[in-house]
């Protein structure tokens, strides 16, 4: 498949390491403490991550960006809230398929999701995604605006609106396909007045 060419964007140099390098398994970690970091602090890893340097690639002034992975792609985003994060999240996921500045809003193609009950912070990311995700796959549709309307954090739960079109091959950009969402890596932080979303995608 021909790869868009927002997915051969390379970090800086010397630009922060990722908070993600060390990969977690397959049933994610305590939300309490965040993810991975070790020992450092969750408001230590929040300034961390905020720094110029590792928002520097940030596609088209949106909220999401691509840092490099060995075999996959790994999208961070953020927003003042976790729904903008998760939201930054989502269309990180549907511009590496797809560039998002050729898709618009058709009407017929807004849908309301309701994710799956899932049982920590991580399971509610991944199942946010794999919904979309399989939404695209059986619907076609590729979204370019993604609303998350409420957080359901007693049953880890997320219900979102989003809006597109149909894909088309013949008019949009083709870029890399996403496979599957994965939990390897996957982190969650947030602060008072910001949230930062780490999630590596299976291409």
């Amino acid at each position: 498949m021909e790869t868009a060419s927002l997915a051969h964007e390379q970090s800086p140099n010397g630009a922060a390491v990722p908070l993600s390098a060390r990969d977690n398994d397959a049933t994610g970690t305590d939300p309490t403490t965040a993810s991975g970091g070790g020992d450092v602090p969750v408001t230590d890893q929040l300034k961390f991550s905020t720094v110029l340097a590792y928002r520097s690639q940030a596609v088209e002034g949106m909220n999401f960006e691509y840092l490099d992975h060995t075999a996959d792609i790994q999208v961070h985003s953020w927003g003042g809230t976790l729904g903008e994060a998760l939201e930054g999240q989502a269309l990180g996921m549907f511009n590496y398929m797809s560039e998002l500045k050729f898709v618009n809003l058709d009407p017929a193609c807004t849908r309301e999701l309701l994710t799956s009950e899932g049982h920590d912070l991580h399971s509610m990311v991944f199942g946010f995604l794999d919904e979309l995700l399989f939404t695209f796959h059986t619907e076609n549709i590729i979204a370019c605006k993604v609303e998350v309307l409420d957080i359901d954090r007693d049953h880890w739960r997320v219900r979102c609106r989003i809006g597109g079109e149909l894909f088309d091959r013949q008019r949009h950009d083709i870029g890399t396909e996403v496979k599957a969402i994965t939990y390897s890596a996957m982190q969650v932080l947030e602060s008072e007045d910001n949230a930062e979303v780490f999630v590596i995608l299976d291409i």
